[in-house]
């Protein structure tokens, strides 16, 4: 069954699954103040009897009312050893996919637009991503698709953080990835812990805007880059919300204009810098209150790009 026709259909539901996913559907239902009827799980679970004050049953002892849905709430994985089982013991199920908690969140916590102006607290303090996928998040893929597209001869990447868009837009197991992290010690502004002319490409999303000494950072991805190779960094434009997560740990200091990008980027890298600016008024309206790109009513909105309202700054910049 589709997600909402189970939402909407069914006055109970139970969940599939103690693990991971399950808690972590358990925790939307009850922060909705909706309390799951039974967590029901595999016949060899032996763990225990009571999750979150919710009875644990086998599936053999499970017995489901016609007016109660079921959630499958595991891994795909497990799904497919468990779909048999699963679909000769219940009725109305719906197997949970990665983004249907995310829908489901949405469902459960919604949002009349009309209260932007009345309420002084956004929809969501996350930046989107406790809805869907960040609107921000949205400009900076679009931004490194269109320019990794656009080299050739890649063979070392450096990514901050992880390697996630490394792997995503250069598949090849050919081209070496490695990882820039602040907790081992690396860092931009500290040649002496960064390798010197190495790599082909330096990868760093929203990074130059948490860090205070922004120059030197900016020297630093200059200095890791061979002679010919491309940073492709993003920063936070003239608008957006702090991040708190970075201000508790590294701190979260700038926010800026292309001009200023522009500027600071070209007295390492000269005149080798593209700033592209991303977003507009209602990009900006959409962010600023944590809404995701699933709660547009179409995407459409985000295709044109007002400099005024830029809620991220693509930045490209080449060491020659």
């Amino acid at each position: 069954m589709e997600l909402f026709d189970v939402l909407h259909g069914f006055k109970q539901y139970s969940i599939f699954g103690t693990g991971f996913w399950g808690e972590k559907l358990y925790t939307i239902f009850h922060e909705a103040g909706v309390e799951p009827h039974f967590f029901v799980v595999s016949d060899d679970y032996s763990n225990q009897d009571i999750l979150f004050g919710i009875d644990v049953v086998h599936i053999s002892e499970y017995t489901q009312s016609e007016d109660e849905a079921v959630f499958i709430a595991i891994s795909n994985d497990a799904y497919t050893d468990l779909k048999e089982t699963l679909n000769s013991k219940l009725v109305n199920i719906h197997y949970m996919l990665e983004d249907d908690y995310y829908a489901a969140y949405r469902y459960f916590n919604g949002f009349n637009a009309a209260d932007f102006l009345s309420i002084p607290r956004p929809v969501s303090n996350k930046f989107g991503f406790d809805r869907g996928q960040p609107i921000d998040r949205y400009y900076i893929e679009r931004f490194l698709e269109n320019y990794t597209s656009r080299l050739n001869g890649i063979n070392t990447v450096l990514e901050v953080g992880d390697d996630y868009y490394a792997k995503k837009f250069f598949l090849s197991d050919a081209v070496k990835k490695e990882v820039l992290r602040f907790d081992r010690g690396e860092d931009l502004t500290n040649k002496a812990t960064l390798k010197s002319g190495y790599y082909d490409l330096f990868i760093a999303t929203q990074v130059f805007h948490v860090i205070y000494d922004v120059r030197n950072a900016i020297e630093g991805a200059w200095y890791l880059l061979k002679e010919g190779g491309t940073l492709l960094a993003t920063v936070a434009g003239n608008i957006s919300q702090v991040s708190w997560v970075d201000m508790n740990n590294y701190g979260d200091y700038w926010r800026f204009t292309s001009l200023a990008v522009k500027k600071l980027f070209e007295e390492r890298f000269g005149n080798n810098v593209e700033v592209l600016p991303y977003g507009n008024s209602a990009a900006a309206t959409a962010f600023i209150q944590g809404l995701s790109v699933e709660d547009l009513p179409d995407t459409s909105v985000l295709a044109d790009n007002d400099e005024g309202y830029s809620i991220c700054i693509g930045i490209v910049a080449r060491k020659e």
